[in-house]
């Protein structure tokens, strides 16, 4: 799932009338399209922008191999949908479509057996300050989580999830990388510093990844003004 292509454009527009330009107030809004190259096995995705298309019918179309796409939701149900480029359609639907959505902030895991193909996503950027600021709640249990902000970075470091309690566990797909650490810990600690047991994860642009916890607090500060 490497990045080949991240493109952020800024559009300006001015907040108000005459009177608001001339206070010099502007609003920024920016936009932008990433495409996410899919290797051959399990990779968990998602949808990085605001808007644009979120259900993998919409996303995912005539993708050269056979996929199997997996859901998990917070509440502990999951969805399942596959394809295969001979029928030309996903199965759960019986045509080119499938219902199951992308939901901001989370994400779903592809089983590719083919060739590396990509996803293209596109939409607008999270941002926002103080009480505005851009909230991802983590649920209790076992979720899947990526960042609402079309970046990627060190979990903490970059992107601002600084876990709260004891063996709060990440978890990544092997996305074609076979020597990828995939498992994550961090520590409260006792006596010492607070921090990543093994390493802090480095999350890819469009990446989701499965996070296991008593329920985490994610709020980051982001603006491009």
């Amino acid at each position: 799932m490497r990045t080949k292509t991240l493109l952020l454009t800024a559009a300006l527009a001015a907040a108000g009338a005459a009177s608001a330009m001339a206070q010099n107030v502007y609003s920024v809004n920016y936009v932008g399209y990433a495409n996410i190259n899919v290797n051959h096995g399990f990779s968990a995705v998602t949808q990085p922008f605001k808007g644009g298309p979120r259900t993998v019918g919409e996303l995912i179309v005539n993708a050269p191999n056979q996929l199997n796409v997996y859901k998990i939701n917070d509440n502990g149900t999951s969805e399942s949908d596959s394809w295969d480029p001979a029928d030309g359609f996903w199965g759960n639907s019986g045509d080119n479509t499938t219902a199951m959505t992308i939901n901001e902030g989370s994400g779903i895991v592809i089983y590719n057996a083919g060739s590396l193909f990509a996803i293209t996503f596109v939409g607008e950027g999270a941002q926002g300050t103080g009480a505005n600021a851009v909230q991802n709640a983590i649920a209790p249990g076992v979720v899947v989580r990526a960042s609402k902000i079309p970046q990627g970075g060190l979990l903490t470091t970059d992107l601002g999830l600084h876990p709260a309690h004891d063996l709060t566990t990440v978890q990544l797909e092997p996305d074609g990388v076979n020597s990828r650490n995939l498992n994550y810990d961090f520590g409260i600690g006792a006596g010492g510093p607070d921090g990543w047991v093994d390493g802090e994860p480095n999350i890819r642009l469009g990446e989701a990844f499965f996070v296991i916890s008593q329920g985490e607090s994610w709020s980051r500060e982001f603006s491009v003004n």
